[in-house]
């Protein structure tokens, strides 16, 4: 394995890796590939579970540059997208053509009490943190800006299936930029390194996602007053297998009025 030092880093010590990587050029042409069609697929898939109507409320937790957003919009829903990247929520103002507020944010800062008829948080934009007291947090934050018997989404990787099949290594060639990725679990973290050259310089970004199993979130969703209600396994929303299922679609409910401030 190459040393890191030989590298220039893409995080500082004044930010989160989260907080370099997204706001990164680079991270948007690794992931440029991305499927629209299956995330339209998907999000209708989850409007005839959860019945949303043109009119009502929902906001777009991570929204990164606005295609989930944008799509929503399209459907009469009345959008807003948050996101800590100012260069991906300058994007998505930039490309938008229906009247979502985007705007930037970081989930661990309230965002709204019972304003939303809807939150949806996808693509694994969730366990970035140091610890769990910060996803108790977000999740907090998500039940306060919840209406009354409002609907929270969580799109999130299943564990078990990553850990099963992880591949430690994989190149992957974008434009004219080599990707040199590798995989490892340490403790309850998932770590993805991703090297390249770029700009006629090496770069390094570490991606790091907490493994977080369903009893887990059950255990979060009980702090905070929400109540899981189904949990599917894939994009065609088919039931959750543990050894199976490549991801976890957890939809819940706000259980109750009540609003904490003190998370």
């Amino acid at each position: 394995m190459v040393e890191e030092k030989q590298y220039s880093t893409g995080i500082t010590e004044s930010k989160s890796w989260f907080e370099e990587w997204f706001d990164s050029d680079y991270y948007h042409i690794l992931y440029k590939e991305r499927d629209e069609e299956e995330a339209k697929l998907f999000l209708n898939n989850l409007k005839k579970i959860t019945g949303w109507q043109p009119g009502q409320t929902i906001l777009d937790l991570a929204c990164g540059r606005g295609r989930h957003a944008h799509y929503l919009a399209s459907s009469g829903l009345l959008v807003t997208g948050l996101d800590l990247s100012v260069s991906s929520i300058a994007y998505a103002k930039k490309s938008s053509q229906n009247s979502v507020a985007f705007k930037v944010h970081d989930m661990r800062q309230p965002f709204g009490v019972q304003q939303f008829d809807y939150i949806l948080n996808l693509f694994t934009s969730f366990g970035y943190f140091d610890n769990e007291e910060e996803n108790i947090l977000v999740l907090q934050h998500i039940a306060n800006a919840l209406k009354n018997d409002g609907i929270a989404v969580i799109e999130y990787m299943n564990p078990h299936y990553v850990i099963e099949h992880l591949k430690e290594k994989e190149t992957k060639q974008v434009e004219d930029i080599v990707f040199e990725m590798s995989k490892e679990v340490t403790g309850n973290f998932l770590y993805k390194h991703i090297r390249f050259i770029a700009d006629k310089q090496e770069h390094l970004f570490t991606e790091r996602v907490m493994l977080i199993y369903l009893q887990q979130f059950q255990k979060y969703f009980e702090v905070v007053g929400l109540k899981l209600q189904h949990l599917y396994g894939n994009y065609n929303l088919s039931p959750y297998e543990a050894a199976n299922s490549p991801r976890m679609i957890l939809v819940m409910k706000k259980e109750n009025s009540i609003t904490k401030t003190n998370a």
